[in-house]
């Protein structure tokens, strides 16, 4: 089973220490970043499930965070605020940046974790699994298939052509990781269509 992974980002990282070892009694694989620049350069190699943030944050703000990441995962990502503004404005502003939900600070951890729906979470990545092992599969038939053409009629090069789109167009609209997007398309490129 995919064990959901949760960057946890807060300034200074004490707080976020402490709450990425709670989720990971909770079952989760967690990661601390200290600003939001932080968060995004570890979500491009280490893709999560699920963010925990706080809005006030050196250097990329909470809300740009969230920003950012809803435009490069859309609603594959669970996004959690953590705010010691926690008025009606505040949360307006934090779910109009893409939050899904607001924990006022002090949090009770397993306000966050309801917060994080973790059995979703886990859903979903085993769908992101799934999706980068069935792009693989394709790929290895392509591959097969473009091994065979040595053998068989040149026909069969429309087979490799029909499975190499699908992958491309697997590739532009599934929620996976960059690193993943980035192995998958090399291995595309090497089948020479």
């Amino acid at each position: 089973m995919a064990t959901p992974r949760v960057i946890v980002v807060d300034f200074p990282r004490d707080g976020a220490a402490a709450l990425a070892a709670y989720l990971g009694a909770q079952g989760c694989d967690a990661r601390t970043a200290a600003d939001g620049r932080q968060a995004l350069e570890l979500i491009r190699d280490w893709p999560a499930d699920g963010v925990v943030s706080e809005i006030e944050l050196p250097q990329v703000s909470g809300l740009e965070l969230a920003r950012s990441l809803r435009y490069d995962f859309g609603k594959s990502i669970r996004l959690v605020a953590l705010t010691a503004w926690a008025g009606r404005r505040d949360r307006d502003l934090a779910l109009s940046a893409g939050f899904d939900d607001v924990v006022a600070k002090p949090a009770d951890p397993s306000a966050i974790a309801l917060a994080l729906d973790l059995q979703s979470m886990a859903l979903i990545a085993r769908a992101r699994q799934a999706t980068v092992q069935q792009l693989n599969l394709t790929l290895d038939l392509a591959e097969s298939f473009q091994k065979l053409q040595r053998i068989v009629p040149p026909n069969e090069a429309d087979v490799v052509a029909r499975l190499a789109g699908f992958v491309r167009n697997g590739l532009s609209r599934a929620a996976i990781s960059a690193a993943d997007r980035e192995r998958l398309g090399a291995r595309l490129d090497e089948l020479h269509l």
